[in-house]
């Protein structure tokens, strides 16, 4: 009995001293085990009621990225908002009932009224390319999609092989999983995904290698599905309010001509104001919407409508929702 029972008591003193395993020699999950969790977020599909998109890109080294949101609310809501990430200040917005378009050269916006004009954001794979796109859709063969506004984010397509040679996973605060990739390019991808959530994919980082080593280009900052969205968020100023704050001039989304003319300027935008807050980078500006233009009357128009803009946007999402009720 003595002898059984020092067996015992060492057995006990060994569990006592025995170094407990740390998260770090736990397991870690494969980069395909993570990427399975992953949906790709198509509006087409149905799957979601509702979500929300938000980062910035960085198309140029010498301005502020652009910063935009993209939401979404079954059957009919969408928002995409593009913006200096410097100020906030508007650079579009597409909403179900209309688009704007800020011309800060000439002090202007264009007005789509009624909703015609299709907004998308997409961002996928294709072959080894990374296709993105946002802004203004107007394929001949949008006509006849059921949706009328294009959300396709294809998260799965950008983190798995080929589109990564090299991948690690790294166990992150809450439960969190940092998942590594190098292109083949050799440009870095990095993601944070927390497993049991119902978008288990909360933030990416595109990291340029190549030509600029250690500058991000595009950041997604925010991704959510399925939680209601407030109906302020979708709300647009009435054509009234928009010329209270800045002249207008309204496009037919139906012409040809004039969604090129919309989309030239949607371009525009992004690289005016480049130009406008940094005169030195003018000259490295190659975009054919800038030849000749009045630098100084730009800044002037600028200065006068861009927060005006801003203010009338951020009154909109304060006003109360009006419940529309039935006799």
């Amino acid at each position: 009995m003595r002898y059984c029972f020092h067996l015992l008591l060492a057995a006990f003193f060994l569990v006592l001293i025995s170094p407990l395993p740390t998260p770090a020699e736990e397991k870690l999950p494969s980069p395909a085990d993570l990427i399975r969790l992953i949906p790709t977020l198509n509006l087409k599909d149905g799957k979601f009621t509702s979500g929300e998109i938000s980062g910035w890109f960085s198309p140029w080294e010498n301005g502020s990225p652009i910063q935009f949101t993209v939401k979404f609310q079954a059957p009919d809501k969408f928002l995409l908002r593009v913006e200096d990430s410097k100020d906030g200040a508007l650079f579009s917005q597409i909403t179900q009932d209309q688009t704007l378009i800020y011309d800060p050269v000439v002090g202007q916006a264009l007005l789509c009224p009624g909703g015609k004009a299709k907004g998308q954001f997409i961002m996928r794979q294709k072959k080894d390319m990374l296709e993105f796109a946002m802004g203004l859709s107007f394929d001949k063969n949008d006509a006849k999609d059921k949706v009328s506004h294009q959300i396709d984010l294809d998260l799965p397509g950008l983190l798995q092989a080929p589109t990564l040679i090299s991948q690690s996973v790294a166990r992150q605060k809450d439960g969190q999983f940092l998942l590594t990739g190098i292109s083949q390019k050799g440009n870095r991808l990095d993601a944070w995904i927390q497993p049991g959530k119902k978008m288990p994919i909360t933030r990416i980082d595109m990291i340029n290698l190549e030509k600029a080593p250690g500058r991000k280009v595009m950041c997604l900052t925010r991704i959510v599905v399925n939680e209601e969205i407030p109906a302020s968020e979708f709300r647009s100023p009435t054509q009234e309010e928009w010329k209270k704050v800045i002249p207008v001039r309204l496009v037919d989304s139906e012409s040809y001509l004039s969604m090129m003319e919309a989309v030239m300027l949607f371009s525009r935008a992004g690289y005016a104001r480049v130009g406008i807050s940094n005169p030195e980078a003018r000259e490295l500006l190659k975009y054919p919407g800038l030849v000749g233009i009045n630098w100084d009357a730009a800044a002037a128009n600028d200065k006068k409508f861009a927060p005006l803009l801003k203010e009338l946007l951020e009154s909109k999402k304060k006003e109360p929702v009006i419940l529309q009720t039935g006799n």
